[in-house]
């Protein structure tokens, strides 16, 4: 077993990256090229570094078990329920069961209409009275609309001395703050 986390929110299977240097754990002798994700709960995973011949082989393992949701013999794949959140319990299911889990999600998801009160930036005229500036480049960045220019002589000394009033109030408030 090469680590084990915290609580995580992907599932047993997944692939993560192998530290530099690593070795499998099976053979000790070899380079890791994949860390996999093995036995997960709620209070975290164990992650395990495999060499090439052991990562085929993990690939084409299949797990033949008793879904957790339908109760029949199938090919099992584990997933979480929504509901019980990222690093709620996970369950080992047969493909109809997963298939019919993600029917709900995505008819959940096209239900809810996520961008109805979103106006689009063509929708208003900005400004561009939220920027951020680069004195140093003379490049500005609003943050509105995501509109970019380069500022004009004048814009730039304006924007320098805006600065140097704010750190002046800044190191005052230092100064009496302690």
């Amino acid at each position: 077993m090469a680590e084990v986390t915290g609580p995580i929110s992907s599932l047993p299977g997944s692939r993560h990256a192998s530290p530099d240097g690593s070795m499998c754990d099976d053979h000790p002798d070899r380079p890791a090229v994949a860390r996999v994700q093995g036995e997960t709960d709620s209070f975290g995973s164990e992650m395990y570094d495999l060499c090439q011949e052991c990562l085929d082989a993990f690939r084409a393992e299949t797990v033949t078990a008793h879904c957790d949701w339908c109760k029949g013999e199938a090919i099992v794949r584990p997933t979480r329920d929504t509901d019980e959140g990222l690093s709620g319990p996970i369950y080992y299911v047969c493909t109809p069961c997963y298939d019919k889990q993600q029917a709900v999600i995505r008819a959940e998801f096209d239900d809810y209409d996520y961008y109805d009160d979103y106006d689009e930036p063509d929708d208003y005229d900005c400004d561009h009275a939220n920027y951020d500036a680069d004195i140093l480049t003379g490049e500005a960045w609003c943050w509105r609309c995501q509109h970019k220019w380069i500022m004009t002589h004048e814009e730039i000394t304006r924007e320098i001395e805006h600065q140097a009033e704010y750190m002046a109030e800044f190191e005052c408030d230092e100064a009496t703050n302690g």
